[in-house]
């Protein structure tokens, strides 16, 4: 990819700005088969990592305390696509909101 320092800036942002939520969990998915390739436990690194290991993958954030989906961000990764570019879609909710715009 030719834009994956910058590409990986924009994930760490928003897996940073959940994690500062210790009762949130991370979990990453493959969007085209359904695979959990990551789970809550693993370090930052690794839930990048698990993103970069596909063409789109799903990032899912759930609370761990009630089990609840708090959202989810679609990350298609494209070898010319800017950073701005990868995340194709997201949950619409104040959550994601503020994961995604601040």
């Amino acid at each position: 990819m030719r834009n994956e320092k910058q590409a990986k800036s924009v994930i760490r942002k928003i897996i940073r700005k959940a994690k500062r939520d210790w009762t949130t969990g991370i979990y990453v998915g493959c969007a085209e088969d359904g695979v959990t390739l990551s789970n809550c436990s693993q370090l930052e690194r690794d839930l990048i990592d698990a993103v970069f290991s596909v063409d789109a993958s799903i990032i899912h954030f759930v609370s761990l305390t009630t089990g609840r989906r708090l959202g989810d961000v679609l990350i298609v990764l494209e070898h010319d696509s800017s950073p701005q570019e990868i995340i194709c879609d997201y949950t619409c909710n104040d959550y994601m909101e503020r994961l995604i715009n601040a």
